[in-house]
This record gives C-alpha cells, sequence and structure tokens, in this order.
C-alpha cells in the first residue's frame, strides 16, 4: 500500500515541474562549481604523458567478422531506454541481422582509421527523481543515456576480442 501511496504522489495535478532550463542551469553550475574547487596541476597533461616511459607491448586491434559483430550485439544488456538518436538495445537487437554487414563495415572503419565518430559521443541526459520535493532540481540525478553504439561493453568486447599482442 505504501508504495502506491508513492507512484501516486507524482500524479497529483497540484506539484510545480522544473522548467529544462533550471535543470540545465543547475547541473551545469553543479560541474563549475567541482571544477573550480580543483587545483591546477603544475604541468600539463602532454609534459605528463611525455615523462612517462614508453611501453614495449604494442597491440594491434585486428577487423572484426561478421559472426563477432552479431555475437557483440547479442551480448549487449537489454533496454528500451533510447539515446539521442531514439534508438535502443533491444530495436537493434531485433535488427541486428538486417544492419550486420554495414554495422560490421562501420565498426571497422573506427577501428582502421583510429576514430571514433563524434556523432557517437553525444548522451542524452535525464533527470531522475532521487527523493525530496519534485520541484527541487538538486533532488534529481542526471543520468547519461549513451548511444548503443558507444556503450562500454560493444567497445571492451571487440577490443578484447581482436587485440593482438
Amino acid at each position: 500500500m505504501e508504495g502506491d501511496q508513492e507512484r501516486n504522489e507524482f500524479s497529483s495535478e497540484d506539484h510545480t515541474y522544473i522548467e529544462l532550463d533550471i535543470f540545465d542551469s543547475f547541473f551545469v553550475d553543479s560541474v563549475t562549481t567541482v571544477r573550480a574547487s580543483i587545483n591546477t596541476p603544475d604541468i600539463s597533461a602532454m609534459q605528463f604523458l611525455n615523462a612517462m616511459p614508453r611501453p614495449e607491448t604494442t597491440f594491434l586491434l585486428c577487423p572484426v567478422s561478421y559472426e563477432e559483430g552479431l555475437d557483440v550485439v547479442s551480448k549487449l544488456k537489454n533496454s528500451e531506454s533510447k539515446d539521442f538518436f531514439d534508438l535502443s538495445v533491444n530495436l537493434i537487437k531485433r535488427v541486428t541481422i538486417p544492419i550486420l554487414v554495414p554495422l560490421t563495415f562501420c565498426l571497422n572503419s573506427c577501428i582502421v582509421e583510429g576514430v571514433f565518430p563524434a556523432l557517437l559521443k553525444i548522451a542524452k541526459t535525464v533527470p531522475i527523481h532521487k527523493k525530496g520535493p519534485i520541484d527541487l532540481p538538486g533532488n534529481f540525478r542526471p543520468i547519461a543515456i549513451l548511444p548503443v553504439f558507444s556503450k562500454n561493453e560493444c567497445k571492451k568486447e571487440c577490443c578484447i576480442r581482436n587485440w593482438k599482442l
């Protein structure tokens, strides 16, 4: 009974909802505040990387086969959450066979060129209510929904399968 009461709490017409601009400002300002509290390092990132010893081992990513591409997609965690392009993992799983050839071509192009497309770096951010009044932005947490093909498990699975030391 208590769970039903919580679910209905947000259906009341007398609640004030937060406008998108207020959410945006709140989360951007939060990042700005945290960033300002971080000390600036004494050296640049490039200086730091150049000071590190070079690894003696190298690796090569080999092209992904159609079978491997199919296996990677089938192992993605089921989800109906839609990304920036309005695609979900479940939708991609249902159409994997018809798109397998172009999908594998695109994946292999990323490997050969060493470039991950900027469009696949766009996340859709959704505010999820944590607790408390729904008219306070601090009572929400931002959840980033990544494009289906930029999911870490997809990239990691492809890399692990195709690493050649």
